[in-house]
């Protein structure tokens, strides 16, 4: 068990549900909350939901179903993404499951039969809990399981549910949704909790703080004889943003992009990194994204002498998450 992949990727903690129904043998019904979630409702109502004699009742996975990840259950045609669900919230009936299997074999058995001991898969867990309930599930309203990252999309207006955050990362610092305070709120209330939140609170000033002094450099670099600039990277939206600083004529891209139309973006052309190399030192501003040019693009740089920040920008570094920038 210690050496399955989603146990070394999530922690034991990742396995506890399945030992529910075997520790608590006195119960009929549970109400199962990952760690990360923010009840926003009464439970009483989720309780008294009709679970249609089902053994479980569960809120379709948002991000699965719009198309924005996939799983293994998936991708192999055993269970279409309109009924895949999201175990971070689950009404399980004791009763019910004891009689049909036992749940922590039954997990076993089926991910030894789907999944490598390297698979790389990210929701194992999930993957394999979807396939021991195929067709026996109680599907609930999504209010039950808003997947944050999802709601974004929708509006961050706060409403009645169980928001579930999926970890932190999620979370835009700079651009705050009103379900994100509340949680963060509720956070800092935990003792062990404080000092998470304070981490990621530093950790973003530190970055909006090299943000801001890299913009400085950046504005310092454009100011009076304008340089020219060399976008190297394809058309990332970090990239887009960017690129709103006024383009002339000289200026010009490196690595081709499915935009480009007859080697040309935004009507500028679109050059061979080794274009760099004919430049004339201090003529000129790179502004790169570090997977371009198959992941060199910055040892490119670095192997022509150039500095950052004074040479080179990279672009996450100077736009926000919202932007296509780095991460708080």
């Amino acid at each position: 068990m210690k050496n399955t992949i989603f146990v070394k990727r999530y922690s034991l903690a990742s396995m506890y549900r399945l030992l529910i129904p075997n520790l608590l043998k006195k119960l009929n019904r549970i109400i199962y909350l990952d760690a990360d979630v923010m009840v926003n409702c009464d439970l009483t109502n989720l309780w008294n939901y009709d679970t249609h004699g089902m053994p479980i009742s569960a809120v379709v996975d948002s991000g699965i179903a719009r198309g924005g990840a996939s799983a293994l259950p998936i991708k192999t045609g055993m269970i279409s993404k309109e009924k895949y669900f999201n175990s971070g919230v689950l009404t399980m009936e004791l009763d019910k499951i004891r009689s049909e299997q036992n749940l922590w074999d039954a997990f076993f058995k089926l991910y030894s039969e789907h999944f490598q001991s390297d698979s790389k898969e990210n929701m194992p867990d999930q993957d394999v809990l979807n396939l021991i309930f195929e067709n026996k599930v109680n599907y609930l309203p999504e209010n039950w399981n808003i997947l944050t990252r999802i709601e974004r999309l929708n509006g961050s207006c706060l409403r009645s549910g169980i928001y579930h955050f999926a970890g932190d990362k999620w979370i835009q610092y700079e651009k705050i949704a009103e379900f994100d305070r509340l949680y963060l709120e509720l956070r800092e209330e935990v003792s062990w909790e404080k000092s998470v939140v304070n981490n990621e609170l530093i950790h973003l000033l530190r970055l909006n703080e090299y943000k801001i002094l890299q913009l400085q450099n950046l504005a310092s670099q454009l100011t009076g004889s304008r340089k020219k600039l060399i976008f190297f990277g394809k058309n990332t939206l970090a990239m887009k943003m960017l690129c709103k600083i006024a383009l002339r004529d000289g200026d010009y891209f490196i690595d081709k992009d499915p935009i480009d139309v007859d080697s040309t973006r935004y009507g500028l052309p679109v050059k061979d990194a080794s274009s760099i190399v004919t430049e004339e030192r201090g003529s000129f501003i790179v502004i790169v994204i570090p997977e371009a040019n198959n992941g060199t693009a910055l040892k490119n740089l670095e192997d022509l002498g150039l500095q950052n920040g004074i040479d080179y920008f990279v672009a996450p570094s100077l736009t926000t998450a919202s932007q296509g920038g780095y991460e708080a």
